[in-house]
């Protein structure tokens, strides 16, 4: 995929991308949104103010791909399930992650997220498509309203992973979010301050194993997932069904008899849906995967978060450090930049301060000499981008271990920016961080303003 500067979007993409939209689109937005939009690349930018007065604007969301391979996909609640291009350009895929954002000035924790605030799992079925939510009844399982633009993202499978496997993958990942998805529920705090309780392949297995109770009707499993601390954010819910269609096959070869017969019986009736208020998941599809499917393996990271997670989850240090590195592009803006970077760096401490306890930032506390050492390298002005980064790179893998002894503090996420994180990594780095790379798919458009 060819890449291309903020810059070179910034002049290109109004004669390549205007292109294909009619009638007053960009007004209309403007109108919904209450803030100025002259073209697309509006929609998906941010601005930061600074200090010093200066607006800092940057293109995370435009993917930095080149402006001729923008895909646009309108979307309509009104059209139901029968989303035409979406259908179209999924192909044989039964399922992609989508992120909904806001292109709004920067809000506190909606800025520090890069303004993504929803996470769903598009399913494919026989009848059309749908979305996967928590809560369940989120946007009446479709997919969003006129100014709350979407993106789309596909599952980038290893090249050893043949067709069919992928297809039943991608059945297993849909069997598993939408059992959780039926017996989870929506926590009550809504500030995503709610730690993620799945956080490696131990805690995302008793979920499994838990779910798989409160199928066959165990109350006490049932009511396992009501407790606050069990309680799925939208953006957890996808993971979890994500690394468990990975590694947990839902097939007679990992399952004993009895759970599986059980299975088999409910995935036929459906009755257990009847605890869904998703309005669309009785045209759900739910195939069982093949006999032969295996959890999938190859990743052996030794972090905090272990191996055979879908997705790397976020230290609240990488949050910090990801939202600083998307919102100050110092490869393009130079190395003067950096005293932009430093503001911050020092504005987000304040979010390690919520999630770490007292004792971490001591005077000459590890974490403490780390921050100093890593605002003294964000200032310095280097001899390149690629000597600032050979020189921060291992400070941030040091703080992120440092940090990490406290995730049990509540400092361990999965937002969903987590996806978008992991998607311009994969595509701009060629980083996988997990068992699937997150690959970019699309930006979804009301069809109405198309």
């Amino acid at each position: 995929m060819k890449h291309t500067s903020s810059k070179n979007l910034q002049n290109n993409i109004a004669t390549n991308i205007n292109t294909e939209f009619s009638g007053d689109i960009f007004s209309k937005h403007a109108m919904m949104l209450g803030r100025n939009i002259t073209d697309f690349k509006d929609l998906y930018s941010q601005k930061t103010t600074f200090s010093d007065g200066k607006i800092i604007e940057c293109f995370p969301h435009l993917m930095g791909v080149a402006d001729d391979q923008l895909k646009i996909i309108p979307y309509n609640n009104d059209d139901g399930m029968n989303q035409e291009k979406l259908i179209e350009m999924m192909g044989d895929r039964r399922i992609l992650i989508s992120i909904k954002h806001h292109a709004i000035d920067p809000l506190e924790k909606e800025s520090l997220k890069l303004q993504c605030t929803h996470a769903q799992l598009i399913v494919k079925s026989s009848e059309g498509v749908m979305s996967l939510n928590n809560p369940q009844s989120y946007e009446q399982a479709l997919f969003g309203d006129k100014d709350y633009p979407m993106m789309f993202f596909s599952i980038d499978f290893p090249e050893e992973v043949s067709k069919e496997s992928i297809r039943d993958y991608e059945n297993n990942i849909i069997l598993w979010t939408t059992i959780i998805n039926t017996f989870s529920s929506f926590p009550s705090n809504y500030d995503g301050g709610d730690p993620l309780s799945a956080k490696d392949r131990d805690s995302s297995i008793r979920f499994a194993d838990m779910a798989m109770k409160a199928l066959a009707g165990n109350s006490e499993a049932r009511s396992w997932f009501k407790e606050e601390r069990n309680k799925l954010y939208c953006a957890e819910l996808v993971f979890l069904g994500l690394t468990l269609g990975l590694i947990y096959p839902l097939n007679e070869r990992h399952l004993d008899s009895e759970s599986f017969n059980l299975l088999r019986d409910q995935l036929h009736s459906k009755e257990f849906l009847c605890f869904n208020s998703n309005p669309l998941i009785s045209h759900i599809d739910l195939p069982l995967p093949s006999s032969d499917l295996c959890p999938l393996e190859g990743n052996n990271e030794s972090t905090y978060f272990g191996s055979n997670l879908a997705v790397r989850p976020m230290l609240v240090s990488d949050m910090l450090t990801s939202y600083i590195k998307y919102t100050v592009d110092r490869e393009n803006l130079g190395e003067k930049s950096g005293r932009y970077q430093l503001e911050l760096f020092k504005y987000t401490q304040r979010f390690l301060n919520q999630y770490l306890p007292v004792e971490a930032f001591s005077e000459n506390s590890s974490v403490s000499l780390l921050i100093t050492k890593v605002e003294e390298i964000i200032l310095k002005e280097h001899d390149s981008y690629k000597d600032y980064l050979s020189k921060l790179k291992p400070v941030l893998r040091s703080l992120n271990e440092e940090v990490s002894k406290y995730s049990n503090s509540k400092n361990t996420f999965i937002p969903p920016h987590c996806f978008f994180v992991r998607s311009l990594e994969y595509e701009l780095e060629n980083k996988r961080k997990g068992l699937v790379g997150i690959k970019y798919f699309g930006h979804g458009i009301h069809k109405s303003l198309l």
